[in-house]
């Protein structure tokens, strides 16, 4: 396109007689697209690093497993066999329990909060 053409189409753009009219909420509706934008890009990243966290831990667990199975076989085995190990294995259960719903009562509540902030 020659220097003349864009001239010429910039001019019959900016045209008096074809006014371009823009709605009059249109900085609402620009912000509202902006941030819909911003809250998809917030999801995917919040998506990858849920994948990542769980395959770093995968991976560890896999490792651990790779390299202390046996000894973690055995330990178990000889663990079961002795006659005070289920009172030990049974507060162990609860104590794991227990802290599982700490964990997800508190997880839920900060994220109640943080959605009643935005």
């Amino acid at each position: 396109m020659k220097p003349i053409d864009k001239d010429n189409a910039l001019r019959q753009a900016l045209a008096t007689d074809n006014p371009r009219c823009l709605p009059s909420n249109f900085a609402y509706l620009t912000l509202r697209r902006i941030q819909a934008e911003q809250r998809a890009a917030e999801r995917r990243h919040h998506i990858v690093a849920a994948i990542t966290v769980v395959a770093i831990a995968l991976a560890g667990i896999a490792t651990l497993l790779f390299f202390f199975g046996n000894a973690i076989r055995c330990s178990l085995v000889n663990l079961s066999r002795r006659p005070d190990a289920l009172p030990l294995l049974l507060s162990s259960l609860f104590c794991l329990v227990f802290f599982l719903l700490i964990n997800l009562f508190l997880a839920h509540s900060f994220q109640q909060k943080a959605q009643t902030k935005c």
